[in-house]
């Protein structure tokens, strides 16, 4: 393997002029994908390769790129960079090399960057961010897991968090965090538009996360009415012109509240990094993920770290 880490310092990938093949037409190519678009290099992309190529409408999406098989990468672009990225990425690099593709380069999107908090309940942030002191967090969803508020207070900064799920406030309220005076709760959801709203609790009671969205993991029989606020609403209120970061878990909903957000702020936008556990599968349609994706390029924001499902945007 030629290059083991982060895309921005694949000197090769990102300073060179070869042609380019993203292994898997799937989240983690599309991923590697859009961040190519972020360092102008996506023009050099000459196809994405599956092992066997069985979805060829995928190829309309990514402006017309080819889905090709591994045995016409292999006879045509055999001296193209290929990239690969993902759980399956050994099992990848270990086809390839039987098929003398010897140019690959693994791409980690948390190569730079630290996990605050549990794997269950953290987010990946910049290396650049371990000192947090003075930086302004809103944390939205907070569940039963407050390991991300706790780290990021640990570094310095002053966190905000937000949960209107009745036994996520119990919980906060019984947590020693709740009493440190760089921590303010305040029992509201986020939202596109202001005021009360439905809000549908877990169809297995011993779980805690609710929704906006009626999905199949919640009980439309489980219905109670919450305050939510609009993240203008929100800023003005505790009297904030920006923030630092921005972390939403909230259960379906951050798609048209990503959208309210960058319409509503235009060309400003109001934090510098976006941290979200993305929940497309609740919506049964994955044109919603895209459309996020291209919500946050338009503004120059980048999918640069974290997880596949939890992607930490930052803007370039």
């Amino acid at each position: 393997m030629n290059y083991v880490g982060s895309i921005e310092n694949d000197a090769e990938l990102i300073s060179g002029t070869k042609k380019i093949l993203i292994y898997g037409a799937g989240k983690y190519g599309k991923r590697v994908y859009r961040n190519l678009i972020a360092n102008g290099r996506n023009k050099d992309v000459v196809a994405f390769v599956e092992t066997v190529p069985e979805n060829k409408e995928e190829a309309d999406y990514w402006g017309g790129i080819p889905v090709i098989g591994l045995k016409e990468a292999c006879d045509v672009y055999r001296d193209a960079i290929v990239c690969i990225s993902g759980k399956c990425a050994d099992e990848m690099e270990k086809l390839l090399v039987a098929h003398d593709m010897n140019n690959v380069h693994h791409i980690e999107f948390t190569a730079d960057c630290e996990r605050w908090g549990t794997e269950y309940g953290g987010f990946y942030i910049p290396q650049t961010y371990s000192n947090a002191d003075s930086l302004i967090i809103y944390s939205f969803g907070i569940g039963e897991d407050l390991s991300f508020s706790q780290e990021a207070i640990r570094r310095g900064a002053e966190v905000y968090a937000f949960d209107p799920t009745p036994r996520a406030i119990t919980y906060v309220k019984n947590n020693g965090l709740y009493q440190h005076p760089r921590f303010h709760f305040y029992p509201v959801g986020l939202s596109n538009r202001d005021g009360q709203a439905n809000f549908y609790l877990p169809v297995r009671s011993e779980y805690v996360s609710g929704s906006m969205i009626l999905h199949k993991a919640v009980d439309k029989g489980r219905l109670l009415e919450v305050k939510m606020k609009r993240l203008q609403t929100i800023m003005q209120e505790l009297g904030h012109i920006r923030i630092d970061i921005l972390k939403m878990d909230i259960e379906g909903a951050e798609f048209e509240v990503m959208n309210e957000i960058m319409e509503t702020f235009d060309e400003f936008s109001p934090f510098r990094i976006c941290c979200m556990e993305t929940h497309e599968r609740f919506l049964e349609g994955k044109m919603v993920l895209d459309q996020l994706y291209k919500t946050m390029q338009k503004r120059g924001f980048f999918d640069r770290f974290g997880l596949v499902e939890e992607p930490t945007f930052v803007r370039c």
